[in-house]
This record gives C-alpha cells, structure tokens and sequence, in this order.
C-alpha cells in the first residue's frame, strides 16, 4: 500500500454530508512509521476504484506519502465505504488499525 520508506505524510482530514462540513490538514515528518506499518499489513486486493457507502455523514483521510525520489502516493481511507482504503492500485477493507494511529497523529 505504501512502498519504501516516505519522508514524510500530509494527513488531510475533512467531514462530508453533515451540517457543516470541515476540513484539516497536518504534515508529519517523524514518527508515522505505524500508519505505514498499518497500511502495509492490511489484506489487499487489486483496486476497483469504486466505493460501496455505507453512511450519510462521514469522515474520509487522505493520505499523501511524499519521498526524497519519484511520485508521492496517495491513499484514501473512508471508513464509511466498502472498501474503506484505497491507493487506486491496491485497497482493502478493514481500516480499523489505521483510524486510531491517524487520529493519534492529527492531535
């Protein structure tokens, strides 16, 4: 899901479908090797770059690994989707080890 070792992750934050919707973004340089770590152990399938919702209001991440060489890579984590993590090559189902770090590293 997340090849080699990024420099760095923009974790950008923003609630859809509700009253308000809002929006947060934190780049973090150091120490979020366990959302790599996550990310990477989760059960993968090749993308279908679709999205089955599951919820009205809901809280979609995206996630931008930057690297010293070559693209970033994005990864979108919707827990009210099925799948809920998607890299637009690879995505898996189950985000629930992904949600507590990212909410971690916002603060």
């Amino acid at each position: 899901m997340v090849p080699g070792k990024p420099k760095s992750v923009q974790i950008c934050e923003q609630t859809l479908g509700g009253k308000r919707e809002q929006y947060r973004t934190v780049t973090v340089r150091k120490k979020f090797g366990k959302v790599v770590d996550a990310l990477n152990s989760a059960a993968v399938t090749p993308s279908s770059w679709g999205c089955q919702g599951l919820g009205h209001e809901s809280v979609v991440y995206e996630l931008r690994f930057a690297y010293a060489e070559g693209p970033d890579v994005l990864v979108r984590v919707d827990p009210h989707c099925d799948p809920s993590i998607d890299n637009m090559s690879l995505q898996a189902r189950d985000a629930s080890q992904v949600l507590p770090i990212l909410q971690r590293l916002l603060g």
